[in-house]
């Protein structure tokens, strides 16, 4: 294979800008790796000077990869390629890849002709997260981890990294659960703290990190006292792990274990946490969801005490130009269609799953790809073959061939082609990307869907996750809407089938 290299005389991880591999010991190790895989070394590409913005080479590069003037392209660490990781990915993973250009990263040990197109997205969408995550770490700075990291009651020392008690709002913590031990109501502890002007949790994290997002509270309010009174990482029983280090242990307790599980169970003493007290028949856990399929009207949950009923039915008054024969639906009768159709999603998201592992699956999507590609290699001749052109044509403006009203004139012809064929081009690759997405257990659809636990209590929590909305159809039957329907639908429709109790059609 007819193979070149690239090297780089920066690093674009923060962490290593300090051990950058110079460019000698860079060519050496591609030299080792390209005989060991006996390939032939054609060209040397290079950006030799100390400036992270320089990529004259890298241009180079990627304009005679464009031309298909060799196979491959070595580099020994994906961090000094291109001006940072965004460039050299997209480079890889938009134009050589897909034009069936091979790349080779000496310091992983990757070479994307050893590998399927699933692992080789998996190896650039790595790298991506990880320079990702410390660009986005790097950017935000100090004041975003000083923000998460402080908490009422404590403060982070981020040069140190340690967490330290803050003795002044440890001082009403400490107030707080001894009060609420004693017994005291939680209301009358935030009237107290509020007429003594005591600052509130939101007004504390305000004035330590400037946090102005925050909603700020001048008041103590019950369920401020409620939350801090419950709150087990005053009593140590948490954990906040940073840089491999356990801050939480090591900044100890505000309060005691003993004192804070006596708070504990005052608060469980109380009349409105006694499950007797606890209203027995609340909304429905889809309420606000469940809709007339034909008029499109709201449905709710009705309770008659009297006649001891509940059923889903229209909000009062009723619409007069709806009539159906049926005016309602068993409540009880509802919720186990519901949960049917739970059942149902599941058993068509795991049919899904079986289908793309399979063999016949993997062949429909090789041929689905197959046919979205074909037009990529004739766009990427076109795209050189302009590319040739207009470099021609500046080059007879260099020697006086052609004038400069002339050369301007078709350089911008070229360059529109040229816009349109990028576009063209970038087009197809997101049509790729699409269908890749769609038939992987990266489909938003399959990762809801997938792990779901379709035996658990329909809560409104688990309503609210898996349910986009109900349609009742005259009261007789109903469907699930769920969410990310547009990826269930782009998917074949014979890869859904299955009963909605998990049993075949």
């Amino acid at each position: 294979m007819n193979c070149v290299s690239y090297t780089r005389s920066t690093n674009c991880l923060p962490e290593r800008e300090d051990r950058v591999i110079p460019i000698m010991e860079q060519n050496e190790h591609i030299r080792k790796y390209v005989s060991s895989r006996k390939w032939k070394l054609v060209g040397k590409y290079s950006d030799r000077k100390h400036d992270p913005e320089l990529d004259r080479a890298f241009l180079e590069m990627r304009e005679d990869g464009v031309n298909r003037k060799f196979e491959c392209v070595v580099i020994d660490s994906i961090w000094q390629c291109g001006r940072d990781a965004f460039q050299a990915i997209a480079l890889l993973r938009k134009t050589f890849y897909p034009a069936g250009i091979q790349f080779a990263v000496v310091e992983d040990n990757f070479c994307s002709a050893d590998a399927e197109p699933e692992e080789v997205e998996k190896y650039l969408r790595n790298v991506w997260g990880k320079y990702h995550g410390r660009f986005t770490s790097e950017r935000l700075g100090r004041h975003t981890v000083l923000r998460h990291l402080t908490v009422y009651g404590f403060v982070y020392d981020r040069e140190n990294n340690v967490l330290n008690i803050d003795e002044t709002s440890a001082s009403i913590i400490r107030e707080i659960v001894e009060r609420v031990a004693a017994g005291e109501k939680t209301g009358t502890i935030a009237k107290d703290l509020t007429s003594r002007n005591v600052e509130t949790p939101s007004r504390y994290l305000e004035r330590m990190c400037g946090d102005h997002k925050r909603i700020l509270q001048s008041a103590w309010t019950s369920g401020t006292v409620y939350s801090i009174a419950k709150n087990s990482k005053y009593c140590g029983r948490w954990e906040k792990i940073v840089d491999g280090k356990d801050l939480a242990s090591e900044a100890g307790c505000i309060v005691s274990p003993e004192l804070f599980d006596k708070a504990l169970a005052q608060i469980a003493s109380r009349s409105y946490t006694k499950p007797e007290n606890r209203r027995s028949n609340g909304p429905s856990p889809i309420a606000g969801r469940i809709w007339d399929k034909e008029s499109g009207l709201v449905l709710v949950k009705y309770t008659n005490v009297l006649k001891d009923v509940t059923d889903i039915r229209f909000r009062y008054p009723k619409e007069k130009d709806v009539k159906y024969d049926k005016t309602s639906m068993d409540y009880d009768e509802f919720m186990e269609r519901v949960a049917a159709e739970l059942r149902r999603e599941k058993q068509e998201c795991m049919n899904v799953c079986e289908r793309i592992y399979s063999y016949e699956g993997r062949s429909y999507v090789d041929q689905l790809l197959a046919e979205t590609r074909e037009p990529f290699s004739g766009l990427l001749k076109k795209i050189g073959e302009i590319e040739s052109r207009k470099m021609s044509c500046y080059a007879s403006f260099r020697d006086g061939i052609v004038s400069e009203v002339t050369y301007k004139k078709k350089k911008g012809a070229y360059q529109a082609q040229l816009k349109r064929l990028d576009a063209e081009l970038e087009e197809t690759l997101q049509r790729i990307d699409k269908i890749s997405l769609i038939y992987s257990d990266r489909n938003p659809w399959i990762q809801l869907y997938r792990y779901m636990n379709d035996d658990a209590k329909l809560s409104r929590k688990h309503a609210y996750k898996y349910i986009d909305k109900i349609l009742v159809n005259r009261f007789e039957s109903l469907e699930m809407v769920p969410f990310h329907k547009d990826w269930k639908d782009a998917l074949p429709v014979d890869w859904l089938e299955g009963g909605c109790d998990g049993t075949e059609k």
